[in-house]
């Protein structure tokens, strides 16, 4: 059975201001200038036009298990009820799978070398494609970051994994932005 275009909107429409307690926290983390920014931009989000940017840490070639299968199986998923769908993951630049699969062609590079900066943090990305898989697949090498080697995960110092998570976190909508896709996003991180 194939889902029809919109048939689960409603599960895109639950609104921040209606959870008090979340819509509270916020003023913890953002100002009022950032909050009104926040009120504008849905203003001017247009569902119908929606593009969900699934974020998962794990993907084909780094995977553990559960997360991996999650990111292969969902995205196609969404694709399938007719929804826009692109995949963004780290290039865990350690991983021998993931340097393969540039020696393969199978991950290209869109840009290289970017700068980028989000509050305090700096980075150069460079942003691989994968060529053959059904949903838009972005692939975020960030110079110093994902370095854990065969395991994503595998860090003797924990720390580094927060880096990783957060560099992640900074880098992609720069990446969005980069490849000209800034409008009607909506973000399903894993």
């Amino acid at each position: 059975m194939v889902n029809q275009p919109g048939e689960y909107d409603y599960i895109f429409q639950t609104k921040v201001d209606s959870w008090v307690s979340l819509s509270n926290f916020l003023y913890d983390f953002f100002t009022q200038k950032e909050i009104d920014a926040l009120k504008l931009a849905e203003k001017t989000f247009k569902l119908e036009k929606r593009t969900i940017v699934f974020l998962s840490f794990e993907n084909k070639f780094a995977s553990l298990g559960g997360l991996a299968a999650v990111a292969d199986h969902l995205p196609v998923w969404l694709l399938k009820s007719k929804e826009n769908v692109l995949f963004f993951t780290p290039f865990h630049s350690k991983n021998n799978r993931m340097r393969e699969a540039v020696k393969k062609g199978l991950l290209v590079p869109c840009f290289q070398n970017a700068s980028f900066n989000l509050c305090n943090y700096s980075g150069i990305l460079t942003c691989y494609k994968e060529v053959d898989s059904i949903v838009p697949s972005y692939y975020l090498k960030i110079r110093g970051r994902f370095f854990a080697g065969e395991n994503p995960y595998g860090y003797v110092d924990k720390n580094e994994l927060l880096v990783d998570s957060l560099a992640f976190s900074a880098a992609v909508p720069f990446a969005l932005k980069k490849l000209g896709i800034t409008n009607n996003l909506l973000f399903h991180a894993h």
